[in-house]
């Protein structure tokens, strides 16, 4: 019965693989295989992902867009920030030229008025010398018309002038200091105005000799430009 056994053993084992095997192809297993709802299922999701896609597109699009306008419309306020700068300091500029035009023109005005009022006091000066001196050398003249000057006489001459045209002699000979003294009241004369008939006069010589002292005062002054007349008149 021993050996037997080992026998039996074998013979129940092939008879499960027999059952076993039996059974498997009784019982197939089906391949993998996609129903009609499975294909639906996976056209929707398709579709979905599809929309999905789209929208994200769409937004990225959208996103994209509003950043361009974004950045466009902030360029544009720049422009014109930059524009309205650029207005402001041109009109900034206009005013600044308009103001310094009209402080120029008001000071040129009160330079013509400046000089309006020393012509004015020139011509007053003038008065008052002429006043002063020329009855002064009108009666020094004698019984036959000649004028005869004292140093008192010219010295009056002289510190009138001075007086009216701001230390006339003393500039002079500061101008040219080898100027005599009969020289520099021959200048105060000529700077009065005195015609030449009354230089003639005073000096008891011919006008010619009043004009030839003229040229030589002219050329000892070193007056390059002018006559000798219009250097001492603006000196």
């Amino acid at each position: 019965m021993d050996r037997k056994m080992p026998a039996v053993l074998v013979a129940c084992l092939l008879s499960v693989l027999v059952v076993l095997c039996a059974r498997a192809q009784a019982v197939p297993v089906p391949p993998y295989a996609t129903t009609p709802h499975d294909t639906q299922l996976e056209l929707t999701e398709l579709a979905e992902e599809e929309r999905d896609y789209a929208r994200l597109l769409f937004y990225r699009l959208l996103s994209a867009t509003l950043l361009t306008s974004v950045i466009l419309l902030a360029l544009f306020i720049r422009s014109k920030r930059h524009q309205v700068r650029l207005k402001i300091q041109k009109m900034q500029a206009d005013l600044a030229r308009r103001q310094a035009e009209a402080a120029l023109s008001r000071e040129q005005e009160a330079r013509r008025r400046q000089e309006l009022e020393a012509a004015q006091r020139k011509l007053e000066y003038y008065r008052s010398l002429n006043a002063i001196t020329i009855p002064i050398l009108c009666g020094r003249r004698n019984e036959q018309g000649a004028l005869h000057l004292g140093d008192d006489d010219w010295e009056a001459v002289t510190r009138n002038t001075d007086a009216c045209f701001d230390r006339f002699t003393e500039r002079l000979r500061a101008h040219c200091p080898l100027l005599t003294e009969e020289e520099v009241r021959f200048c105060c004369l000529v700077k009065m105005e005195l015609p030449l008939a009354v230089l003639a006069d005073i000096y008891h010589i011919a006008k010619g000799s009043i004009s030839r002292r003229k040229m030589r005062l002219k050329e000892k002054l070193g007056v390059a430009d002018g006559s000798f007349d219009e250097f001492i008149a603006g000196f």
